[in-house]
């Protein structure tokens, strides 16, 4: 495939969803948007109509089927994506997926098996890992004047959530067993995980506990608080001060207002953002560096701050890295080195599903501590 070549992207279903990444695919380089499938071919018709999309039909077959189309989007209920992603790979079509992308641990690493062996890309639609953003935070985390201190981040909790109205939990996939078993811990907290694998710099954390305060009768989470645990980096305290083990915090729900903050805490300052999954400002938002002076007696306290200005819409970032990978996948060479490799992406996923299920079988055994096992192999 040519460096210049357009990717054309079909879309499986007319999820909500799925209009963002159709309108960030028509602002995207070099990728697009060419056809949208949904088992009624009415739906079908008025949908693309709605969205700009020149092509529809009335199945997903189709879409697979259409040699025109190079990649495909999944926003499709959890429980339908094994069969689509096998579908898709089957007919060589390179898959970006929605969160989150499997029921469970053992049934990604038969999709990433699939996936690999057909050689073609697999991505998770976490959008926020593609924004600029994430590049300035490494340097205020970790890099020579971290604001953080030397040790880096210590501690980060986050908040993710929104209140569902009546119709969202009669009706919603995201609370139907059969839907997205997950609930708001695959819906929601699969942000605050990934966001606290990149904070630790996508170190696996040891263990897990995880309490689920509130869930329908089926067993699917609707607010849920937990916390994972990582080692601390051992270099000595000095003068008999602890060196505290690396923490994230969260909570997600489906019960609270909209709420999306997280604050990255290390021994000489703390970085805020309130807005770590969706950008209050598309096309650019920031984070704010901070410390806190208190003084001897705590009296009167120093607040210096930085706003770091981030460019960029993350949305279209997303889009633009899938075609690179699946432009290099397509030549052979499976992307790029480190960060933006077919690997990498693949790895992140499955790492972000192996501690969203020890985080539900810790909610379901009442907090208990789960160690979180070795990434398996695919």
């Amino acid at each position: 495939m040519s460096t210049n070549t357009t990717v054309n992207v079909g879309v499986l279903g007319t999820a909500n969803i799925a209009r963002k990444n159709i309108a960030a695919l028509a602002n995207a380089k070099q990728i697009q948007c060419l056809v949208v499938g949904s088992r009624n071919e009415q739906r079908a018709a008025t949908y693309a109509a709605e969205n700009q999309v020149p092509h529809f039909y009335g199945s997903y077959e189709q879409v697979l089927q259409d040699d025109r189309v190079q990649a495909v989007y999944l926003p499709l209920p959890t429980t339908t994506h094994a069969h689509w992603v096998a579908q898709a790979a089957a007919h060589g079509k390179h898959i970006l997926c929605e969160k989150p992308v499997a029921t469970n641990t053992d049934e990604l690493v038969q999709m990433l098996a699939l996936c690999k062996q057909a050689n073609v890309v697999f991505m998770d639609g976490v959008m926020f890992q593609h924004h600029q953003r994430l590049v300035h935070l490494q340097e205020a985390m970790y890099g020579e004047r971290s604001v953080l201190g030397h040790r880096g981040p210590l501690q980060l909790h986050s908040h993710f959530s929104f209140k569902g109205d009546a119709d969202f939990f009669t009706n919603n996939i995201r609370c139907q067993a059969q839907g997205d078993p997950l609930g708001c811990l695959g819906d929601l907290g699969w942000y605050n995980v990934r966001f606290s694998l990149f904070v630790f710099q996508y170190e696996m954390p040891t263990s897990v506990r995880c309490v689920i305060h509130q869930a329908n009768e089926a067993g699917v989470p609707y607010h849920a608080s937990a916390t994972m645990v990582w080692p601390s980096k051992v270099d000595g305290g000095g003068g008999g001060v602890p060196v505290a083990d690396r923490c994230s915090t969260f909570v997600c729900s489906f019960l609270h207002t909209e709420h999306q903050n997280a604050s990255v805490v290390g021994e000489d300052g703390f970085i805020e953002l309130n807005d770590f999954v969706i950008p209050t400002n598309a096309s650019g938002t920031t984070f704010r560096q901070v410390k806190h002076a208190w003084g001897s007696k705590a009296e009167k306290i120093d607040v210096q701050t930085k706003e770091v200005e981030c460019q960029g819409d993350q949305t279209i970032a997303m889009w633009e890295t899938f075609r690179h990978l699946v432009v290099a996948a397509t030549d052979g060479g499976g992307g790029g080195g480190g960060g933006e490799g077919m690997q990498f992406y693949m790895e992140v996923a499955l790492k972000t599903q192996l501690v969203v299920d020890a985080l539900l079988e810790s909610g379901r055994n009442g907090g208990v501590a789960i160690e979180v096992g070795a990434l398996p192999e695919w």
